[in-house]
């Protein structure tokens, strides 16, 4: 949290930066993913854990996306390097947030169901679809 104050001071001193929706959505699917596995892990509640997971996913590929966007962005705005810099830091903190979220839900799931969510790397990683 300390590191994501920090790099949003510096952010906040530097070039007026544009992208969008994006920000606001990472910070609060952080912020929901963490607070779920929290309460999954509470109250042992394997159904919530298996949605943590399943939305790991998709906000894996939301900050990649984003990723993309802050290098083009960097490319067509070379002053701008800096603050893009910091960005993407404070963008791969939040990735640990939900790392993290994620692997709590990971270890709830297999507290109540006895089995990890670890699937064969051919088959789809969907906690739904599991037996």
């Amino acid at each position: 949290v300390k590191k994501i104050a920090r790099i949003a001071r510096e952010l906040n001193a530097g070039l007026p930066l544009t992208y969008g929706p994006d920000i606001p959505l990472v910070i609060v699917l952080a912020q929901e993913m963490l607070r779920d596995s929290v309460a999954a892990f509470v109250d042992e509640n394997d159904d919530l854990a298996a949605e943590i997971i399943n939305k790991d996913r998709s906000v894996s590929m939301l900050l990649q996306r984003f990723t993309r966007k802050i290098n083009r962005y960097m490319v067509e705005n070379p002053e701008a390097v800096t603050s893009s810099v910091r960005l993407m830091k404070m963008l791969a903190a939040f990735d640990r947030v939900t790392d993290h979220a994620t692997n709590i839900a990971e270890e709830v799931f297999y507290l109540n169901r006895g089995r990890t969510t670890r699937r064969d790397a051919r088959q789809q990683r969907s906690v739904g679809n599991l037996p």
